[in-house]
């Protein structure tokens, strides 16, 4: 049987797998790597995806020194050995990431050796025609317990109706046109408090469905690297495992 090829030279492969679950956990959220526009996935079960917005900047704002530091390539360059520093944040104290589209939740990857352990919540906003407000319904999903941040986990609200892109005027350290969540504690996080990665989640649940193959064909096709940021998936029943390949072209 003809396979689709890609019509590109390949410079570099990168392969991964990761256990299905039929409801949303942070291990079904995938990172592209960056420098990697193309993907071969594959699973012996039915399964489904949704490939969702890219996060363009990370930025923390420091109340106290009145500074931002800009904290994109640690959050998605899937490497342990970098993070997004949150120690000792405060309540005054915002993270902002910056997305192509609405979502309705973030993934977020702790540093293992820096959760934070103190009794503290996140206020979690968007942006909407020039403003912030609070996200309906949020669950916390790396709170335990009653302290935020304090292991992996998604953090999900109701998807975003009405949100729109960061207005010229409301520029956050020179930023706009972007969509906007940002968030503080409602109190200030343990002294060593650290984000390895962030994966965004699809502000919708309309699936793309794959059927369950045996010949290792799967589904393979190029992305938009300037829009999509992270691999959505699910299985529609039990737990089989998907396999994952990154593919980085030449040039």
């Amino acid at each position: 049987m003809a396979r689709a090829t890609f019509s590109t030279p390949v410079e570099d492969a990168y392969g991964q797998s990761v256990t299905l679950a039929t409801t949303l956990a942070i291990t079904g959220l995938i990172n592209v790597r960056q420098g990697y526009r193309g993907l071969h996935m594959w699973c012996d079960a039915d399964w489904k995806y949704l490939l969702t917005p890219k996060i363009h900047y990370v930025l923390f704002y420091n109340a106290t020194a009145e500074t931002f530091t800009n904290y994109t390539a640690q959050a998605l360059d899937n490497d342990a050995s970098t993070d997004v520093v949150l120690d000792g944040m405060i309540a005054t104290d915002y993270l902002y990431i910056l997305t192509t589209a609405p979502i309705s939740g973030l993934g977020i990857d702790m540093d293992a050796s820096a959760v934070n352990a103190v009794t503290a919540a996140l206020d979690m906003e968007y942006y909407k025609t020039a403003g912030w407000t609070n996200v309906s319904n949020d669950v916390d999903g790396t709170d335990s317990p009653g302290a935020t941040l304090s292991k992996d986990g998604t953090y999900v609200w109701d998807a975003l109706t009405d949100a729109t892109p960061i207005a010229k005027d409301d520029a956050v350290n020179g930023i706009f046109g972007f969509y906007g969540i940002r968030f503080t504690p409602n109190a200030t996080l343990s002294a060593s408090t650290r984000i390895n990665g962030l994966m965004t989640i699809h502000n919708g649940t309309s699936y793309a469905l794959v059927p369950a193959n045996d010949d290792n064909d799967g589904e393979r096709f190029n992305y938009d690297d300037d829009k999509v940021g992270t691999i959505q998936v699910l299985a529609v029943s039990a737990t089989p495992v998907l396999a994952i390949n990154h593919i980085k072209y030449k040039g």
